[in-house]
């Protein structure tokens, strides 16, 4: 919409002055044949100049401020955005451009050039810029910033493949020669050097799942392949898939709810979250007791909440923000396997998809873990009367007798 001008009384052109000299952006008054009327505080004192010697300049804005372009070459008055708008009469928003200084320095610029009317007569135009020099530089470090994480990313994931082949298949020949040393001199060998073979092959199998796991974090996300329609019952069925022996060897009972909804993902990942999260249920089970493991899944606003929950060792209060972090474990190996990476890869596949997750525990009882996963968003909300509320878990079961 067009400004009017008007002609305000004495009293109401001092109110006008002083809420534009109160503007942070600069601010000019241009008349139609490119001269400036006015310049708020502001822009006196981002452009060096007097409000006087501003108004008082007879050959106008253009060839005060805007004489040249940001490469130093002229800038043709024809072409001057300001000068356009009151042919025209259309508004423009500019970016990118400079005004000069009185000093002759420039400064980076944003502005917007509005036509101003009286009666559907263009009389003059409206400016309003700001100095963008600080946040162009910002912008450009963000850039830089951004592109050498592009390359270091880049160059882990090319670590990664390298790794996957020139790391683990040394500790592969290490783990088999060591055992076929064993078998050769099975007899010969005393207590203590059988002992040492044993712990050489447990530190090449404990590095090599660490190589694994290391591989599996810095994998996700780096996948070219977009999302698609995942149903999360195929990548819950898979996990359990996987689990088979472990539930079996455990006596779990896993039991599941009959409604689980389909997400934009990957069901690579989701499988290996849910996995995580069910085998480390299994894993922290309390002696003699059958791991109980349910899970559930709810509608929020536009969101999926999992929920996955056991009955097993529970978790400190205080521990239960760190567990999500690389190499974070709570218990020593010779009490429980693992790497210390599990909940870290689950952390980052939920991140991944545009979630979170978090953890809520009972020491001694077992352990909530709870996370979310973004709806489709053309999909519509299950009413609460479904099964997927959080008071049932549902009718299927995987269970395993004692």
């Amino acid at each position: 919409m067009n400004a009017v001008a008007r002609r305000p009384d004495g009293r109401s052109r001092r109110r006008l002055e002083a809420v534009l000299n109160s503007a942070g952006e600069g601010i000019i008054g241009l008349s139609l044949d490119g001269r400036i009327d006015f310049a708020n505080s502001a822009a006196v004192s981002m452009l060096g100049w007097t409000e006087t010697e501003l108004t008082e300049f007879k050959e106008g804005e253009h060839a005060l401020l805007h004489h040249t372009l940001p490469d130093g070459s002229p800038y043709p008055e024809a072409q001057c955005p300001m000068r356009q708008v009151m042919s025209d009469g259309v508004s423009r928003k500019i970016a990118g451009e400079v005004f000069w200084r009185k000093d002759g320095t420039a400064f980076v610029v944003e502005y917007v050039v509005t036509p101003m009317a009286e009666e559907g007569i263009i009389k003059g135009a409206v400016v309003v810029f700001d100095d963008i020099t600080e946040r162009m530089q910002v912008e450009a470090d963000l850039r830089a910033r951004t592109e050498a994480l592009e390359r270091s990313n880049a160059e882990l994931q090319q670590f990664a493949s390298v790794a996957s082949h020139d790391l683990r298949e040394p500790l592969r020949m290490i783990r088999n020669y060591l055992r076929l040393l064993e078998q050769k001199h099975r007899g010969h060998l005393d207590a203590e050097a059988t002992e040492y073979i044993d712990f050489a092959v447990d530190g090449a199998q404990r590095l090599d799942a660490l190589i694994h796991d290391l591989l599996e974090l810095t994998r996700i996300g780096n996948d070219a392949h977009p999302f698609g329609r995942t149903a999360i019952k195929t990548a819950l069925d898979a996990a359990l898939w996987n689990l088979k022996v472990a539930v079996e060897e455990s006596g779990a009972t896993i039991k599941v709810p009959d409604f689980l909804p389909s997400v934009l993902g990957d069901d690579g990942e989701l499988a290996r979250l849910f996995q995580n999260l069910i085998g480390n249920a299994i894993k922290y089970r309390r002696p003699n007791t059958h791991p109980n493991i349910r899970i559930y899944v709810a509608a929020q606003n536009s969101s999926w909440r999992f929920t996955v929950r056991d009955n097993g060792i529970g978790i400190p209060a205080e521990d239960c923000k760190r567990i999500f972090g690389v190499f974070q474990r709570l218990h020593g190996r010779g009490e429980y396997e693992g790497t210390g990476i599990g909940l870290a890869i689950c952390r980052k596949i939920v991140e991944h998809h545009g979630g979170r997750i978090w953890v809520e525990s009972d020491l001694g009882k077992g352990s909530t873990f709870c996370f979310t996963l973004p709806k489709i968003p053309t999909e519509t909300v299950v009413p609460t009367a479904h099964p997927l509320t959080q008071t049932d878990g549902g009718t299927d079961e995987v269970q395993t007798p004692a």
